[in-house]
């Protein structure tokens, strides 16, 4: 008798805490602006407060969504479950829109300098390696 076991290899857990870690980091950027003080607005650069007040709200709304649905996919990885493809896609689609708001309707560059603009892209990279992560999870059945 062959009994069958979809048992995942060490480094399925490794990359499932790191996308933990990762997004836990993405939620504490997104409470950390949220809940910015006086004293630390004040300490920004004047473009970067101007940045701060005039962009739109639904650009932070696109950005909790895009943490929440992180965070949700990463507990749901190591969970095994395959609803944190779909969290994990919510999350990917909200961080191209912010990426592209920023770069197509924002002087970003003037702000942050053109050699910071890597870290929404690196951002946005990982985010996709983990939604194919995620995939292969599936596939391999992993998660269920």
């Amino acid at each position: 008798m062959t009994i069958f076991t979809n048992e995942q290899p060490k480094w399925f857990w490794a990359v499932s805490v790191f996308t933990l870690f990762f997004s836990f980091c993405g939620v504490m950027t997104f409470v950390s602006e949220l809940l910015m003080s006086k004293e630390v607005f004040s300490s920004l650069t004047a473009n970067e407060r101007y940045f701060q007040t005039h962009r739109p709200f639904w650009v932070l709304i696109v950005f909790g969504v895009n943490v929440i649905c992180g965070g949700i996919a990463a507990i749901l990885i190591l969970l095994r479950n395959k609803l944190a493809f779909k969290f994990g896609t919510i999350a990917v689609l909200c961080t191209s829109i912010q990426i592209l708001y920023f770069n197509l309707f924002t002087s970003i560059t003037d702000i942050i300098g053109i050699i910071n603009m890597q870290y929404p892209l690196i951002i946005l990279i990982t985010s996709v390696l983990l939604l194919l992560f995620v995939k292969y999870s599936i596939i391999k059945k992993w998660l269920s």
